[in-house]
């Protein structure tokens, strides 16, 4: 419904069919529990670097076509 929300999966479902499903509905990454904190804020920061990322790219381009 929201393509421009990341969204992390954090499910007690170990299954590829499962993982394969919501990264195909979107998800950005799929992770099993339990977690371990240091992996979810690793994927946290790439998110919000990612995000970053895609707004310099925006704004970039904005200036380059305008």
């Amino acid at each position: 419904k929201y393509p421009e929300v990341p969204v992390i999966i954090i499910t007690g479902v170990d299954e590829v069919e499962t993982a394969v499903e919501f990264m195909k509905k979107g998800a950005w990454h799929y992770m099993v529990k339990p977690v371990e904190k240091s992996h979810l804020i690793s994927h946290v920061k790439q998110l919000i670097e990612l995000n970053e990322m895609k707004r310099k790219y925006s704004q970039l381009r904005h200036q380059f076509f305008s």
